[in-house]
């Protein structure tokens, strides 16, 4: 039989990453190589280089720096406080976890997931809360599909806004309604489903071990069962670990000052490099920009957000040597303060 997910039953041990042979590394990071390369011969191929270096020779730093400035203290800050809000919660054997700790873990797993290859940084994070804190494997599983689902959540009825108020051709704006229905109506389903199985199997009560297939029904019924009867109940029992709702609000109020402080972000290095667009379209890149960092290809992101951004501002009208250079910017307004304050906190979590 396949283990019962259990809150009794959650791995106490702490995660360990497989090791790796250094060729295999090598490969990896060869690979990572090319597809940024890639991608950047693609942006310059026809590309106005005239048009991107005069963007960038001409763009307003002090709204780069500010946006960097909001990057680093709202935006973090933001997706800090919904974490620490659900970790309050969640059993542990240590002492207990302070913002200003979370914060410190948070910039330094930020710089290891931004400058080594996926999942550098979600393992560091993971190992050091088990070490420091006592959270176990489990627990930190279902928490983080919690905070996934509420900030899909929040990315759906964005993304509804900005089709319903964004000027964009028709089928841009038929692929933004069809994905903020699908995605708020799959994450409320999934929310539902969760919510129901955590009232049948309230706090101090043995999961059944039905909930999963057991291995002799694998092969009628496949991995597809497996897969989904786990994640509902990981997430259930992270509800039920979670279940007071001012707690689940809070986290979403984070999420979306995160989302709206990005967006900001957005505005502000578009006007940097002469660029005027509707508050609508401000959003609708951010989204953009989401949607090309869950890619797992280059360590970063660079090349990958270059390429989605560039090619939403072309379908905006935009052209794309200054669409290119705001890509840049934005990406280096997210990515330099955070990595710079990770690396100077990673000696404190290596300790």
């Amino acid at each position: 039989m396949l283990k019962p997910c259990s809150v009794r039953n959650l791995e106490d041990g702490a995660p360990a990453s497989p090791p790796r042979g250094q060729r295999r590394v090598a490969l990896r990071w060869g690979g990572l190589f090319l597809v940024s390369v890639a991608l950047f011969y693609l942006l310059f191929r026809k590309l106005d280089l005239s048009e991107f270096l005069g963007a960038l020779r001409t763009a307003d730093w002090r709204l780069i720096a500010l946006s960097a400035a909001l990057s680093l203290g709202l935006c973090n800050g933001a997706a800090i406080a919904r974490l620490w809000i659900l970790l309050r919660e969640l059993p542990h054997t240590r002492g207990a976890l302070t913002f200003y700790e979370l914060t410190s873990l948070h910039f330094a797993s930020s710089a290891a997931h931004n400058l080594l290859p996926a999942p550098a940084g979600e393992v560091m994070r993971t190992v050091q809360l088990y070490r420091l804190h006592g959270y176990t494997v489990g627990v930190l599983v279902a928490a983080q599909l919690v905070e996934k689902i509420l900030e899909a959540l929040g990315l759906g009825l964005e993304t509804l806004a900005c089709a319903a108020f964004a000027v964009v051709p028709k089928v841009l704006g038929y692929s933004l309604y069809a994905f903020a229905l699908l995605g708020t109506a799959g994450a409320g389903l999934i929310l539902f489903i969760a919510w129901r199985w955590e009232l049948a199997h309230p706090i101090g009560t043995e999961v059944p071990s039905e909930i999963l297939p057991s291995r002799a029904e694998l092969g009628r019924l496949g991995w597809l069962r497996v897969v989904l009867g786990g994640f509902i109940c990981k997430l259930g029992e992270g509800l039920r670990l979670l279940r007071r709702g001012r707690v689940l609000g809070w986290a979403f109020f984070f999420s979306t000052v995160a989302d709206l402080v990005n967006a900001l972000t957005v505005g502000l290095c578009l006007y940097a490099v002469g660029i005027s667009l509707p508050v609508p379209s401000w959003f609708l890149l951010m989204l953009v920009a989401r949607a090309a960092g869950l890619l797992p290809t280059t360590p970063g992101q660079f090349g990958v957000l270059e390429a989605g951004l560039v090619l939403a501002l072309s379908a905006l009208g935009v052209d794309r040597g200054r669409a290119l250079a705001f890509s840049l910017l934005y990406h280096t307004a997210h990515f330099a303060p955070v990595t710079l304050a990770g690396l100077f906190e990673m000696r404190r979590q290596l300790k």
